[in-house]
């Protein structure tokens, strides 16, 4: 495996034995252990957003969102000014719900104000299943 990375990045500078659970993926998967003594569960992910139409463009965040889970995202609007312009965002999700190990979807779509564009990103929130023995 190490070559196999060797031979993508160039170098064995690399270290792969911290997991995170922030890459900067467009899709988000919150895992979460049942516990009958929490009432709610908060998540923060944060993420980059470039700009690939010509010229600024604007977007506004919309959430649909279960019952059980509550979604920010802040800032709601992205403007950008050119193209290839990198902007900033961060998603809180508060699950409250769920404790029978369904796994229940957010989804939040980035809206560009003409309507032109939209960009989707898929918030799978589920009940990590531990292995007793």
């Amino acid at each position: 495996m190490r070559d196999q990375i060797f031979a993508v990045v160039g170098s064995f500078g690399f270290d792969c034995g911290n997991s995170s659970s922030d890459l900067n993926y467009p899709s988000f998967m919150v895992l979460y252990k049942l516990d009958d003594r929490v009432d709610s569960l908060i998540w923060e992910f944060n993420r980059r957003v470039r700009n690939v139409v010509h010229g600024a463009s604007r977007y506004k965040a919309f959430v649909t969102a279960p019952k059980d889970s509550n979604v920010t995202v802040s800032p709601n609007i992205l403007e950008f000014n050119h193209k290839n312009e990198e902007q900033a965002y961060t998603v809180i999700v508060t699950h409250a719900g769920a404790k029978n190990g369904t796994v229940t979807f957010v989804h939040l779509t980035w809206v560009q104000e003409n309507g032109n564009h939209t960009v989707s990103s898929l918030i799978a929130v589920s009940q990590k299943n531990y292995r007793s023995g």
